[in-house]
């Protein structure tokens, strides 16, 4: 085994005298723990990319964005981006261009 073993992990978090239910109950919160420290680990920053919304669901496009050369959006996948002239979200149904919409 390595440098401690599973019983001298639970000792070291107060659980040194506990029986095999309350171990049971211990490790499982304990691998939950890691498990979600690996799945937050993991996550991307990023929003929803405005392809293959609801033509119901309006796209607010500030209008300072349409000035620019290009933007980069979501491509459907974590990792997945999309580089294209800003006019081309012109043609995204119920896509609308607000100006100041980015101001404070």
């Amino acid at each position: 085994m390595g440098l401690l073993d599973s019983l001298d992990i639970f000792e070291l978090l107060g659980f040194g005298d506990a029986t095999g239910l309350e171990m049971i109950f211990a490790a499982s919160a304990l691998v939950g723990g890691i498990l979600f420290l690996i799945w937050f680990a993991l996550m991307m920053i990023g929003g929803v990319t405005p392809i293959g919304l609801p033509d119901t669901l309006p796209v607010f496009i500030d209008s300072d964005v349409m000035t620019i050369d290009y933007v980069i959006i979501g491509g459907g996948s974590r990792s997945g981006k999309i580089q294209m002239n800003p006019q081309e979200l012109l043609k995204l149904p119920n896509s609308k261009v607000v100006q100041g919409l980015s101001k404070t």
